[in-house]
């Protein structure tokens, strides 16, 4: 059991002690009276704590500012990483324009090469009648034929189609290409033409 301690007022020197001096003493008197091993109570002093408090703040500032360079390094990192997803998609979508340019090229040259055979057989006759496709309208097909495989008109005036061909100068391949595919299918429709014999 605690005993009561007597409220303390004068040191041993006769002075008079203030507030802050009978708190000290209560405590050490107390904790003494607790644990007899401990001669008396340490109390903190005020420098030792001022150090202790700027470490911790200087401890803290050092590792604010190295969770900010791994912030900082993450960040970049994906920057990266976004910065190389975006040109493969860019890759990705070029190549993909490509193969589909390519593609109708592809398509684009064989009907060309379908209306050309075809064409060469237009003009149905038979036995249901005889059609025969107008010269003017072969000299103009004979012109784009001329314009897609050779380009613009070369200067040579022995061609039947040379007047035809001059007028389609500055006219694309691709353009010409449609042009033609479009023609034959009007003159296939109008005159009919003549399959090549099939033999099973």
């Amino acid at each position: 059991m605690i005993t009561p301690l007597a409220p303390a007022t004068e040191n041993i020197s006769g002075n008079t002690l203030d507030s802050t001096e009978k708190c000290k003493m209560v405590v050490h008197r107390r904790g003494c009276e607790h644990n007899s091993s401990v001669p008396h109570m340490q109390i903190p002093d005020t420098h030792r704590c001022m150090l202790q408090q700027a470490e911790v703040e200087k401890q803290f500032e050092e590792d604010k500012l190295k969770e900010a360079l791994r912030q900082k390094q993450r960040w970049e990192k994906w920057q990266m990483e976004f910065v190389e997803s975006q040109q493969r998609a860019r890759e990705f979508k070029a190549y993909w324009e490509r193969r589909r340019q390519d593609d109708t090229d592809l398509w684009r040259d064989k009907d060309f090469a379908d209306a050309v055979y075809k064409m060469s057989r237009a003009g149905y006759k038979g036995e249901y009648g005889h059609h025969e496709v107008p010269e003017e309208d072969k000299i103009y097909m004979e012109a784009l034929h001329k314009q897609v495989t050779v380009g613009d008109y070369d200067g040579n005036e022995s061609l039947k189609c040379a007047g035809e061909w001059k007028k389609l100068a500055g006219k694309s391949k691709i353009d010409a290409q449609r042009e033609y595919i479009h023609h034959t299918n009007k003159m296939l429709t109008r005159y009919g033409w003549n399959p090549p014999d099939r033999r099973f």
